[in-house]
């Protein structure tokens, strides 16, 4: 199986070719904190999970109360928005995976594998190469890869 590169997967979701505008980027650990350099690099917009998310809560929330659910009405927001581009890169996103259950965590690589359709924006999830445990099972992966949507 070919390797795909992190330009030719904007350039593939950019296109609209698959339904499902969602990609993974496994970035190595050389480039965790440049993500908004890379994003710049690439024309596309970059945006901090984590810190959106937080910003979304009721005024005076103490705790975030992560669910599956909330992670995906979270992504659903960013690729249905409009915004800076067409093309979005997620990064911290382990932040928010790293709250959840493993199946809950299952739960939203699939709905962003299945359940993202015809969206605005494209997404590409950012997360950093070490940290296995929190990608989509090894099934998942193998469908996000056959379908060149993972950059590893």
């Amino acid at each position: 199986m070919a390797q795909t590169e992190l330009p030719s997967l904007v350039e593939y979701l950019r296109r609209g070719t698959p339904r499902t505008r969602v990609g993974l980027w496994c970035a190595p650990l050389s480039r965790i904190g440049k993500e908004a350099e890379t994003a710049i690099q690439l024309g596309i917009q970059p945006l901090d999970v984590g810190k959106y998310y937080l910003e979304r809560l009721p005024k005076g929330a103490q705790f975030a109360r992560l669910s599956s659910q909330k992670v995906i009405e979270t992504l659903d927001s960013i690729a249905s928005s409009m915004g800076q581009s067409d093309c979005v890169l997620v990064f911290n996103f382990d932040l928010l995976l790293s709250g959840l259950k493993t199946q809950e965590r299952q739960q939203v690589w699939s709905d962003l594998f299945n359940h993202f359709p015809n969206r605005r924006r494209a997404l590409i999830i950012v997360l950093p190469d070490t940290a296995k445990h929190l990608l989509p099972t090894e099934e998942l992966l193998e469908n996000w890869q056959r379908e060149t949507r993972v950059v590893q």
